[in-house]
């Protein structure tokens, strides 16, 4: 008999833009799912500017929990764990795992004066189900 772990991802908003603007959001995709211990799967952060154009996107942090998942390394060539980055923005400021507390760091800026405008993947983790139970993946949000 397989193994089943039941994960839960619950969605979350993080605004990026001024006080008088529409509020950017960042959200996971899927949004649950259930996987079988030992199993990798994807899971996409999603970017919406809501129309309007922003510079930059700091994601500190995306939490999990590491006793259940681990974050699969998608560049062996630099120290540490890393995301998949996507290509919403021209420069990655940050990407870090912090696979002992569960903490997804992430940052990309635009550059030359230039803005994002739009939606789309801003970035994917790629995780493995290391044991079974249910697990949430949650970003930190602080209003402003």
């Amino acid at each position: 008999m397989k193994k089943v772990i039941n994960v839960l991802f619950l969605l979350f908003f993080f605004l990026t833009i001024s006080i008088f603007a529409n509020a950017a959001t960042l959200a996971l995709s899927p949004s649950s799912g259930s996987q079988t211990s030992g199993s990798t799967f994807s899971v996409n952060i999603l970017l919406d500017t809501q129309s309007v154009a922003i510079d930059g996107v700091d994601i500190v942090y995306l939490n999990y929990n590491p006793l259940l998942l681990e974050v699969q390394d998608e560049d062996s060539g630099t120290t540490g764990v890393q995301i998949s980055a996507g290509n919403l923005l021209a420069s990655t400021l940050a990407n870090s795992v912090d696979t002992t507390n569960g903490r997804i760091q992430f940052s990309q800026t635009s550059s030359g004066g230039t803005t994002f405008n739009g939606s789309g993947t801003l970035a994917t983790v790629r995780f493995r189900v290391a044991s079974t139970g249910t697990a949430s993946v949650t970003f930190d949000f602080t209003l402003g």
